[in-house]
């Protein structure tokens, strides 16, 4: 039988450092992965930092916006996008409408962000053809490719959610409500502020409500669950 030398020191000084790394990189990746939220900040809008909750309300129309509420499939969908809750409700006895256009995000540093079309969403997130496609809704905004989003760790083959949980802009019957995700390209590491510029037309007169929200990272727990984004507890 052939007898092994015992292991020297230098082997487990080669070991340990190369653990110690691993270790580093695997709580550098949690740190600054997911722990990444937007919180509403107040700036004439009602705000409930806990369940990251904007809310304006007037005689004519209350709208909600909700952060980090995705709860459909898949599950990582903020890893490819940025999905944000909104709500309208049309108090009125007109009809109120939201165009495509009057949806937009602007970073503290004045880039725009325009709402993707949730079926460019889905097949970006399928690892579909994405490249080429708009990333804006199709009223002369710009075109852009989407294959920026083709680089993600997996595709899905069911993503009926991102379809049936957008929010699809339109005309809004009087005492309605329409509500939904709203999705846009990811926002950069380095953006630390943003705001969602939410417009809407009602007899004949266009409004605009702008929603605030800082982003920031640390250890969060605000016990939001599917169906939450559905209640109007935002009030002014």
């Amino acid at each position: 039988m052939v007898k092994l030398p015992p292991l020297s020191g230098r082997f487990f000084i080669l070991i340990k450092p190369m653990r110690y790394l691993a270790l580093l990189v695997i709580v550098f990746t949690v740190f600054s992965c997911a722990q990444k939220k937007l919180v509403p900040v107040g700036n004439g809008v009602y705000v409930d930092p806990k369940t990251y909750t904007s809310a304006y309300e007037n005689e004519q129309v209350k709208i909600v916006v909700r952060a980090n509420a995705w709860e459909g499939y898949p599950s990582d969908l903020e890893d490819y996008v940025l999905p944000l809750y909104l709500e309208v409700q049309n108090k009125s006895s007109e009809v109120l409408e939201i165009d495509p256009r009057d949806l937009v995000i602007l970073d503290e540093k004045g880039n725009q962000y325009n709402a993707l079309e949730p079926k460019d969403v889905a097949e970006a997130v399928r690892g579909g053809s994405g490249v080429g496609v708009s990333v804006g809704f199709a009223y002369g905004a710009p075109t852009w490719g989407l294959s920026w989003l083709a680089g993600g760790p997996s595709y899905y083959e069911d993503t009926e959610d991102i379809i049936n949980r957008a929010f699809i802009p339109g005309r809004v019957s009087p005492g309605a409500t329409l509500r939904g995700f709203v999705y846009f390209q990811k926002i950069p590491d380095e953006v630390r502020r943003i705001t969602l510029r939410v417009g809407y037309r009602i007899g004949g007169r266009r409004e605009e409500v702008a929603f605030k929200f800082e982003v920031r990272k640390g250890s969060f727990d605000n016990g939001n669950k599917e169906g939450r984004p559905g209640d109007s507890e935002g009030s002014t």
